[in-house]
């Protein structure tokens, strides 16, 4: 049934597509036959053809992209152990570099995700295995019965975590959420390599999420100075 909705909706969302790239009948019609070009040449998503300008560049220059696809099918190659797909397996990996407490829920019981609760008062609850900052939550203790219901509703495997007090000029740039810095490196035998790195901030008032994916604001590190673009 999914997939006879997305056969469905597919042609409307390649016009509203082209509707965004460029205007003009003509011009949309081109940027219709690029995008569905791009989506079985490249496996470009729709917000990737938009977000990356795809329609700008030639192929040479567009193949080079490393795209939601590529994360899929090509990152599990290089690395094979996935440390990142669940995300509390990932932080008992590394207990030394991770300074706040976190449980597991459902997993670790009603009355232990209450007594975590009441004894930080204000936590942040993220799906296990999620990505891009989907159904990321705080939740803010009052008492006992309002926690319970809290937990009833956590029927996927849950990261609970202590709520970060990050520093004031991090707060600065975004009250709201928790500022980071994504590093993207590459090891390769005990020789590891800076690739990227991206200061994310929250790109609206109240949102608690700093993933481009929630309409967060990313801007490029310079890895050799700190600087920021």
């Amino acid at each position: 049934m999914r997939i006879i909705k997305k056969i469905l909706k597919f042609p409307l969302n390649v016009y509203k597509i082209a509707s965004k790239a460029t205007s003009g009948k003509w011009s949309r019609f081109l940027i219709c036959l690029d995008y569905m070009y791009c989506r079985l040449r490249f496996h470009a998503s729709s917000s990737e053809y938009l977000h990356y300008q795809l329609y700008n560049y030639k192929d040479r220059y567009r193949k080079n992209f490393l795209l939601r696809y590529h994360q899929k099918n090509e990152f599990p190659k290089i690395n094979e152990f996935l440390f990142t797909k669940s995300k509390y397996n990932f932080y008992k990996r590394i207990p030394d570099c991770f300074s706040r407490e976190l449980i597991l829920a459902p997993e670790c019981g009603e009355d232990a995700f209450i007594q975590f609760a009441k004894k930080h008062k204000k936590i942040v609850t993220k799906p296990d295995t999620g990505s891009c900052g989907i159904d990321i939550r705080v939740f803010i203790y009052t008492d006992d019965k309002q926690a319970q219901e809290y937990f009833s509703q956590l029927s996927e495997p849950t990261v609970c975590e202590e709520y970060i007090c990050q520093h004031e000029k991090l707060t600065n740039m975004s009250p709201f959420s928790v500022n980071t810095v994504r590093i993207v490196s590459f090891r390769e035998n005990d020789n590891i390599e800076i690739i990227s790195a991206t200061l994310k901030t929250g790109g609206q008032v109240g949102v608690i999420m700093d993933n481009m994916q929630q309409n967060g604001v990313g801007a490029q590190v310079d890895v050799n100075t700190g600087t920021i673009f």
